[in-house]
């Protein structure tokens, strides 16, 4: 969180607006509005299977989860989901659908606007040992959707295999 006005260098002090705590710059009056952060991930299936990448970074490093991260300056949610998946597993992906977007406080002191995507890899006979773990994985493997790790590094990534799923399987969402 901002500590210094991002226009003059000076002090930013908490005030309150609307019910909500901000903070404000004491000299000029510039306002720090800390909202949410637009993410992106993607389900990546291939047949029964799921690619999900192994965490390098806090948070939750050392943890399992999907191909994800912040969306750039001028890059769509889409475009970020493909990137993603690319660095993070070397390989080219095809978004099918979107899944969901959903609000998610998982995160230290961010909170995100994830959106979650449904896709498939471009070359269908892609095998674990085309992967490559880069950028801010340890590991990436495609994993079958009933032996996945027991914990997922965030929570909104295990609701997002389970709606797949349901979505695959016809199921109405609850």
């Amino acid at each position: 969180m901002a500590k210094f006005c991002l226009e003059c260098g000076s002090r930013l002090m908490p005030f309150q607006e609307g019910g909500t705590e901000r903070l404000r710059c004491e000299r000029c009056g510039w306002v720090y509005y800390l909202n949410p952060v637009p993410a992106s991930a993607v389900v990546v299936a291939k047949g029964e299977e799921v690619l999900l990448v192994k965490r390098a970074v806090e948070p939750r490093s050392g943890y399992w989860s999907l191909p994800s991260g912040f969306v750039e300056y001028n890059e769509s949610p889409l475009e970020a989901a493909v990137r993603e998946a690319k660095e993070e597993t070397g390989i080219d992906v095809e978004l099918t659908g979107l899944l969901n977007v959903v609000f998610v406080n998982e995160f230290p002191e961010k909170h995100c606007v994830l959106i979650i995507y449904s896709g498939r890899p471009v070359r269908g006979d892609v095998t674990n040992d085309d992967l490559r773990a880069d950028d801010d994985v340890d590991d990436a493997r495609f994993f079958p959707f009933n032996a996945l790790p027991d914990e997922l590094a965030f929570r909104s990534h295990g609701e997002a295999i389970k709606q797949f799923l349901r979505k695959q399987r016809g199921e109405r969402e609850r």
